[in-house]
């Protein structure tokens, strides 16, 4: 049996899985929360998880980060290593499993000729996608975290998840094998991914790509303002 408890950071937390913590610091942390109190029941299993086996670990994140490739792109990032998210995104695995998918057909497609093409190809095919996903997690970790019970109860639509078409209707393989002759010229001719009219969106529609950075959407959220998607349809 496995129990999960997201937190606000209370410094034992660290960025490893074996860093250990006693129930007795859960259950005090778990009379801080705000609000109905736990149920007995939540509280007996704390108390009665084994000794040394609460981890309790720090969530990082990371910057999106155009370049996953080597200078000659044959060794390439994919999955956490390449666009980390929020376990709120529910999509983590969802989109390092697409990436094996595209980066397979990509390779498949190119031949072993044209590996460095296939790769950059494959990167071009998924960044914007993934970055707009990893923002979205953001979203969502606010609807979980923050949420507003009152309104909840009206409108039990208010506290959940976002989960739009283009993020579960996409299959990297049909498009990489519809589309890579198109990306490969749109990078011959130097056109942006989102500017190349030829390649149909795998993100919001109508959106374009600007940097951003989680500093910049924590102190928002920090601040009370709801995370900016930018542009495009995100339904």
């Amino acid at each position: 049996m496995i129990w999960i408890m997201n937190h606000d950071a209370s410094g034992s937390e660290a960025e490893s899985w074996n860093n250990t913590i006693e129930a007795e610091e859960v259950l005090e942390g778990m009379a801080k929360v705000p609000g109905p109190k736990w149920a007995p029941i939540f509280q007996d299993l704390v108390r009665l998880t084994p000794p040394k086996t609460i981890i309790n670990f720090e969530l990082l994140w990371r910057n999106p980060q155009p370049s996953w490739t080597s200078p000659g792109a044959r060794v390439v990032q994919i999955g956490d290593s390449a666009h980390s998210y929020l376990p709120a995104s529910g999509n983590g695995a969802t989109q390092a499993i697409e990436d094996a998918i595209s980066l397979a057909s990509c390779l498949q497609i190119g031949g072993k000729e044209n590996i460095p093409q296939s790769v950059r190809a494959h990167v071009r095919f998924r960044f914007t996608r993934n970055s707009c996903a990893q923002k979205l997690g953001f979203a969502n970790a606010e609807l979980l975290q923050d949420t507003d019970w009152e309104k909840v109860k009206l409108d039990p639509r208010r506290a959940a998840p976002r989960l739009p078409k283009w993020v579960w209707s996409h299959d990297p393989e049909l498009y990489a094998y519809e589309n890579y002759d198109k990306v490969v010229e749109s990078m011959k001719e130097g056109i942006p991914f989102e500017e190349d009219t030829r390649i149909p969106p795998n993100y919001p529609p109508g959106y374009k790509y600007e940097p951003w950075n989680i500093e910049q959407i924590m102190d928002d959220m920090r601040n009370g303002k709801p995370v900016d998607l930018g542009p495009g349809d995100w339904s």
